[in-house]
């Protein structure tokens, strides 16, 4: 499309497939309106990935590891978490268990809020919107 020429395939050739669903693993406090959250990763453990572990519907994109320092002189995102399977139900489920398992020590995190909207009943049905975390998390 770029150098001008036509796609070989139309908009009816692309199909829907599964749920993917990302979150992003910041270093702000949810709590304290999101403050950045600063200081050393003190421990630092990624779910299992389809990049080095044996679950190939999760990936994690990182650049953090155990020891790294926060700083406040760079964007607090310390990781992107997606997963994709079949159906949303096992999407969101395949989430909860990946943010169970993803642990950081030493700072705060915006792991415990995403936990928490992945288990809210309005989150599960499908019912949200762009004031979604304000309305439930921040009102």
């Amino acid at each position: 499309i770029a150098a001008g020429e036509q796609l070989e395939i139309g908009q009816s050739d692309v199909t829907i497939s599964g749920w993917a669903m990302e979150s992003r693993v910041y270093a702000e406090d949810p709590v304290r309106g999101f403050l950045p959250a600063i200081g050393r990763l003190t421990r630092y453990k990624e779910p299992m990935s389809g990049v080095f572990g044996t679950d190939k519907s999760v990936r994690i994109d990182s650049g953090a590891s155990e020891g790294d320092t926060i700083s406040r002189y760079y964007d607090p995102m310390i990781a992107k978490l997606i997963v994709y399977q079949e159906t949303r139900e096992e999407a969101i489920n395949c989430m909860r268990r990946c943010l169970d398992e993803f642990v950081i020590e030493g700072i705060s995190t915006t792991i415990p809020l995403a936990k928490d909207i992945f288990k809210h009943l309005n989150f599960v049905a499908g019912k949200v919107n762009t004031g979604f975390i304000e309305e439930y998390f921040l009102g």
